[in-house]
């Protein structure tokens, strides 16, 4: 994103770095906060909304001014952590005591996957059809899992 801001918007490395360190502060904040409320709450609710939020800043920012850039992935970031946090202590819960480091370790190796490969994705994504085409297939799929995962977890509590 940091490439894509500089090459698109025409951003300083300042705003790069800016928004890097905002990236890991919105995630690092929201994960803090969430962890205390899924506890009492659940899961479930906080895996969702954080699905939603994400989707929602990644999809509105490529079309926002510099000023707004930041604002909304930031928001992004703050929905990113909230899933984070919510999604790896539901796994944990539900996992075995003898698969938990197994599978503690395949979703974070999945994870760097994504973000090895996504900015590739995009930019290529990007190169063939408009750079907002990345983000919003990126919104589409964090928006679509979000709607599996409140079918899943209606048909969970139905039954």
């Amino acid at each position: 994103m940091g490439v894509y801001n500089a090459t698109i918007h025409g951003v300083s490395q300042t705003f790069v770095g800016v928004f890097f360190s905002l990236f890991y502060v919105a995630i690092s904040l929201s994960q803090i906060i969430t962890g205390g409320l899924s506890d009492r709450m659940g899961r479930e609710k906080f895996i969702i909304s954080g699905l939603i939020i994400a989707a929602s800043g990644m999809f509105i920012f490529p079309g926002l001014s510099q000023q707004w850039i930041l604002i909304a992935l930031t928001l992004a970031s703050l929905g990113l952590g909230v899933f984070y946090l919510s999604s790896m202590a539901f796994l944990n819960e539900i996992v075995p005591n003898s698969l938990k480091g197994t599978v503690s370790g395949a979703y974070y190796l999945f994870w760097g996957i994504g973000f090895f490969f996504g900015p590739l994705l995009i930019s290529k994504l990007g190169e063939l059809s408009g750079h907002y085409i990345g983000f919003f297939m990126y919104s589409l799929v964090l928006a679509l899992e979000a709607i599996i995962m409140i079918f899943l977890y209606r048909k969970v509590r139905l039954t």
